[in-house]
């Protein structure tokens, strides 16, 4: 504080905060003034103007308020606005005004008991009384009034601005579908640009009497959810169109747009190959169609660049930001406004098409998208002119080379050169050919065969764990086959070939199975054989029978995929199949399901593994891998475990991997309480809080790693043998010099930086 004449002054304040005795009875003998309100209506109209521009929409409105000669002339200044929304329902009335910087101001008429409702309504003053609360963007007056007075209310506010765009916007879940139509008739004779609808769900048939009333040159929003079945030949005319549901739309609909700003759909059931063809239509069309338009995909589409740009001329831009962003051209450019289009797909699955004119920044794009035009039709008058030339001019028939008649070791060559597809399709050229691979048998990594009483697949994994299929499909077309012993007896099922698919549409009885394989396995070897059954689709009686098949032949590995099994078949499985067999179960299995043999396998995984206890991970002896995709452990669990695993006397495991739930807090303490750790600083490690333990020996790598643990180890054991009681002083000091040495000895060792407590 500071002080003068006996009085104190706050620091910052032009009157005294504890004024002195004598100045208080100044202050009762002659008391100060009272200042007049400033006359800004008798301001010059240059200075009231200006004054006015500083007000923001708030403001304008309150002065409205103050009197009805300054509300007069606000309504012949009329302040600009860039936009104005208009929302009302029973309960309230709210004009938001958008400025220049897209700032939000909202003036809110609510509904209070308190206040007298009005009679009539002529003029803002009447709100004087009204005005009670008000925030950064937001003036609130509780006036109540009637819902007919609505558009009394409105013109009053809206002669105070002036907007190039007015938007009316409808809660239908609030107001009656006549009160609707009788408001919607009002607007649309007035200043309208935009309509919004917000509700659960609109009828088809109020949907259609609103798309055959409003104007086209008018904006649409329907934020709620509309049947599957509705159709309007209107849906996509109007300037602009947005719909929260968007599934009912279909690519004829799209094909239709045309003169619009914009359409955005918030959910559609269109893929990558809709889009290809919606561009390859709007490449081609003489119609300008639309300016800007968002469809949102569904999470389940796989985003494929080659499949949006089949047979598209594009250019396509590099960056990391979005899934991908490529530019195209419409092919007849002279009767066309905007003839560039550029498509960006967002992460979020997002298809965003941007039209636009050539300006100075694009017309670099634009030329090369012209030069690659030119060039793809040179080649197609090319390819044309080679085929006019081929019927003219037949080349002479060669003759197949003779494969089979090759050398031995040129042979072994020639097929140590070819995939597994081209060993399948060799096999069937000739029987003398099928014999020769069986003989040679193409080295494969691993193989997998999914059966089902549908169809039949083989799947080939190379070294490099490139994936090729042979898929025995089902087409009625196809004879069935009596008997099969050889791979030509499928030459006239061959009808289609991908990169890495080869399909043959063969039908032949689920009890040939074994034959149909014994013939492709024979071209193969593998250290892994993987057999998949679908149990959705097999009967528990057919599955036990090709079980027992299977199990007497070759097979490391057994998968079952499933809804759910029930826990007496997966008790008949777990005491049927070997213990060095891998087992994967990608279904839901019973919480109360129990068994000894569960993780006793060489390899187990489960995509349920919320049955799994800590006692069962407990059990675990010598196998190769435990994965379980969902658990109920937590950080304390995985403590107890690995102290568990530290003190265990018998190999335990190789790779594990235990889903923790997403409600479970990863505890770095907790999980490494009371143990003897060394922590890597790793900031690639996942995030989705799955627990992963690797086994490994103590190699070159690990050398270092493993002499710091001991060293470690050793440090804590003299910790707690000199913590004990009869240790004398003499032997006290001596270890403690001994503990010294190892901190000292691990902190040389320790030239990566691992993280450890001392």
């Amino acid at each position: 504080p500071i002080i003068g004449s006996m009085c104190f002054w706050n620091i910052g304040t032009p009157t005294p905060s504890y004024p002195c005795t004598l100045c208080i009875i100044k202050s009762v003998l002659f008391p100060p003034k009272k200042k007049k309100p400033f006359p800004l209506i008798y301001l010059p109209l240059v200075a009231l103007h200006n004054v006015i521009k500083m007000m923001n929409p708030h403001e304008l409105a309150k002065l409205s308020m103050c009197s009805y000669r300054l509300e007069l002339h606000l309504r012949t200044f009329k302040r600009k606005i860039e936009r104005l929304r208009i929302h009302f329902s029973p309960n309230g009335y709210i004009l938001e005004l958008f400025d220049a910087n897209d700032r939000q101001f909202v003036v809110d008429f609510g509904d209070e008991h308190i206040v007298e409702p009005m009679d009539t309504v002529t003029k803002m003053k009447q709100f004087s009384g009204s005005y009670k609360i008000e925030y950064d963007t937001s003036l609130f007056l509780f006036q109540p009034f009637p819902l007919s007075w609505f558009f009394e209310v409105s013109n009053l506010l809206l002669s105070l601005y002036t907007s190039p765009s007015i938007e009316w916007v409808f809660y239908m879940d609030q107001l009656e579908i006549e009160t609707t139509r009788q408001f919607l008739d009002t607007i649309l004779s007035g200043r309208c640009e935009m309509l919004t609808f917000y509700g659960i769900e609109i009828s088809c048939e109020f949907l259609t009497e609103l798309m055959d009333k409003i104007p086209s040159d008018k904006r649409i929003i329907i934020e709620a959810y509309i049947p599957s079945d509705f159709r309007h030949p209107n849906a996509l005319k109007f300037f602009g169109s947005q719909y929260k549901n968007g599934r009912w739309i279909t690519l004829d609909d799209l094909k239709s747009v045309r003169n619009v700003h914009y359409v955005y759909l918030n959910s559609t059931i269109f893929n990558c190959n809709d889009i290809n063809q919606f561009l390859h239509y709007w490449t081609n069309c003489d119609e300008n169609m639309f300016e800007e338009m968002e469809l949102q995909l569904d999470d389940s589409v796989e985003i494929d660049v080659d499949v949006l740009k089949n047979e598209l001329i594009t250019l396509q831009i590099v960056d990391e930001t979005v899934e991908t962003c490529f530019y195209l051209k419409v092919k007849n450019h002279h009767n066309r406004r905007f003839v560039l289009c550029r498509l960006q797909i967002c992460k979020s699955k997002k298809a965003n098409f941007t039209v636009q004119e050539v300006d100075d920044q694009q017309t670099n794009i634009f030329e090369i998208l012209e030069l690659l035009e030119k060039k793809k039709n040179l080649e197609e008058k090319n390819e044309d002119s080679e085929i006019i030339k081929s019927v003219l001019f037949p080349p002479k028939k060669k003759k197949p080379f003779p494969l089979i008649y090759l050398p031995l070791v040129a042979l072994h060559n020639v097929i140590k050169m070819m995939n597994p597809h081209e060993l399948a399709k060799l096999s069937m050229c000739s029987y003398r050919l099928e014999l020769h691979l069986r003989t040679f048998k193409r080295k494969i990594e691993r193989l997998r065969i999914q059966f089902t009483p549908r169809f039949y697949i083989l799947e080939l994994f190379d070294a490099n764990d490139r994936q090729f299929v042979v898929d025995f499909g089902d087409e009625h077309i196809v004879e069935p086959m009596d008997t099969v012993t050889k791979m030509k007896q499928f030459s006239g099922s061959y009808k289609i070939e991908y990169d890495t698919s080869l399909f043959l549409f063969q039908p032949f009885p689920l009890s040939w199975f074994f034959e149909v394989s014994n013939l492709l396995l024979s071209l193969y070897t593998s250290p892994s054989i993987e057999w998949v059954f679908y149990m959705d689709q097999l009967e528990i009686e057919t599955v036990r029978q090709i079980l027992d098949t299977v199990l007497s032949r070759r097979c490391e590995m057994l998968t079952f995929n499933g809804i759910e099994i029930s826990c007496e078949f997966l008790t008949e499985l777990m005491d049927k199949i070997p213990s060095d067999k891998k087992l994967k179960i990608d279904a839901h299995i019973p919480s109360d399901f129990r068994h000894p043999n569960a993780l006793k396998f060489f390899g187990s995984q489960y995509k349920n593994g919320r049955w799994i206890t800590l006692d069962d991970l407990k059990s675990v002896r010598n196998v190769h891998y435990v994965y379980l995709n969902s658990t109920i452990f937590n950080c304390n669990d995985i403590n107890q475990f690995l102290h568990y695993w530290t003190n265990c006397d018998e190999n335990m495991f190789e790779d594990m991997e235990l889903q923790l739930d997403d409600s479970v807090e990863i505890d770095v303490d907790v999980l490494k309480n009371e143990l003897i750790t060394l922590q890597i600083v790793d900031e690639t490690i996942c995030k989705s809080k799955t627990a992963k333990f690797t086994v490994q020996e103590a190699d070159d790598q690990q050398a270092n790693k493993f002499e710091i643990l001991e060293l470690l180890e050793k440090k804590k054991n003299l910790e707690e043998k000199n913590e004990g009681s009869e240790v004398s002083e003499k032997s006290r000091r001596k270890i403690a010099k001994e503990i010294e040495e190892l901190m000292c000895l691990i902190i040389k060792k320790n030239k990566n930086r691992y993280i450890f407590e001392f």
